[in-house]
């Protein structure tokens, strides 16, 4: 079944699943989440460095309550300069079964490679690491660069539940 996504300052539509070979990276984030912001940086250095890889990076925003205002807000905000999704009504986030936010999902031709936390920088809502020494996303996404399929291939994500 095919979803079509709206960009949340109304100028593009998606759809999912995409039709290309190209890697997307879909980040699910929630304005009210006290984690989204902390990641929103990493997803802007990661889009940047994995350009010349034709990597598409997505910041899905699950619920009902992020509406396109809040969102577009949270965007400007934190600086966001990926592609920027509402998903109020769930669609993607059934699709993915998403559960927690941020959750990171890596996509080719439909079927997922890597699905998890960004990274290892909290332990629990609030419990931030001392170091942060686990890249899931950056470190799959550097394999898939060489044709190699050698990294973990889900983690747990820790964060907010998405209900």
């Amino acid at each position: 079944m095919l979803c079509l996504l709206i960009s949340c300052d109304n100028s593009e539509r998606i759809a999912f699943p995409p039709d290309s070979s190209t890697i997307h990276v879909w980040v699910f984030l929630d304005v009210h989440c006290p984690l989204s912001p902390f990641y929103s940086n990493i997803i802007n250095d990661y889009q940047k460095e994995f350009l010349k890889d034709s990597v598409i990076f997505y910041a899905v925003f699950p619920k009902e309550e992020s509406n396109s205002t809040q969102v577009k807000l949270f965007a400007e905000k934190h600086s966001l300069q990926v592609k920027v999704v509402g998903d109020p009504e769930l669609e993607l986030s059934q699709r993915f079964n998403v559960t927690v936010v941020p959750e990171a999902f890596i996509t080719k031709d439909e079927e997922v490679l890597y699905r998890g936390k960004i990274d290892n920088s909290f332990e629990a809502v609030g419990e931030r690491r001392c170091g942060t020494d686990q890249f899931y996303v950056k470190y799959a996404l550097r394999m898939l660069a060489k044709q190699s399929n050698s990294f973990v291939k889900k983690t747990k994500p820790v964060g907010c539940i998405v209900e």
